[in-house]
């Protein structure tokens, strides 16, 4: 992972930005998937699956968890908080398509929207 960091920006800033830009981009997949392609044609889907997706879904929590940031930025605590949280609407969403849970899908399509907004 290469890290773009200006001076004014701490290690755990820059490293946080990056997981933001990652998950941001990963998200921004998945919502297009499910656009162009809605729940049935994300059944038929082979490059990526859904077992695929969840499998990125999975390593990417696992990085937010491995995120190391200071207990007293606040700020930044809550920004890893987010990611967190979005990616666990992603995982529903995967969940939700699975399922063929329409109503759950915009549901969830919403909820990344609005916390991907929350991030910047």
């Amino acid at each position: 992972m290469t890290m773009n960091t200006t001076s004014s920006m701490t290690q755990e800033e820059g490293i946080l930005a990056e997981s933001i830009d990652v998950i941001n981009k990963f998200v921004q997949f998945l919502l297009k998937l499910y656009d162009d392609f809605g729940i049935d044609g994300m059944h038929n889907l082979v490059d990526p699956d859904l077992d695929t997706l969840e499998s990125i879904v999975k390593e990417l929590q696992q990085e937010v968890d491995r995120l190391s940031i200071s207990p007293n930025d606040f700020s930044l605590e809550n920004k890893k908080i987010s990611l967190a949280q979005g990616l666990l609407y992603a995982q529903s969403m995967i969940t939700n398509v699975r399922n063929k849970d329409t109503e759950e899908c915009s549901r969830n399509r919403s909820m990344l929207e609005n916390n991907q907004s929350s991030l910047y």
